[in-house]
């Protein structure tokens, strides 16, 4: 990868050819990982080749502002022919939440309420969120 990344060129598996590539490489982690090179869990050359320009995107639950506009456009995604509605409610109970998972946690809620809710509205009984620190998920009315 570092060679790639340095050279451009690729060569396939059992090729003795080599090819010109022109890519972008986007990475992502949860990890710091200035913190896993100096424990020797990460390479520093891989990380100064990659780490041309760094975005820092705190988790979910310090940005809770941003769930009312999340849940709706993830909810647009899902094809229905009438739109999804919220009730404040269930909307209470996504913001209360912590979001271990961060929006892809969100994103397993939504889908899954979607599929139980009636009439494209989503109430708080339709919410099945996981508590992190139980090994059986809870249904919202219990948070």
């Amino acid at each position: 990868l570092l060679r790639v990344i340095e050279d451009g060129y690729v060569r396939r598996m059992g090729s003795h050819k080599t090819k010109k590539i022109d890519v972008r490489i986007i990475a992502a982690t949860n990890k710091n990982l200035r913190k896993c090179i100096r424990h020797g869990s990460f390479r520093s050359d891989l990380f100064y080749r990659l780490n041309l320009l760094g975005i820092t995107i705190p988790p979910l639950r310090k940005r809770k502002e941003d769930i009312p506009g999340l849940t709706r456009e993830y909810l647009k995604t899902i094809q229905t022919k009438t739109p999804w509605q919220v009730e404040n409610r269930a909307m209470s109970v996504l913001i209360r939440h912590n979001w271990p998972g961060n929006v892809r946690e969100l994103q397993s809620v939504l889908l899954r309420a979607s599929l139980s809710s009636e009439n494209n509205k989503i109430r708080a009984s339709d919410l099945f969120i996981s508590d992190p620190n139980e090994d059986l998920p809870l249904f919202s009315e219990v948070l």
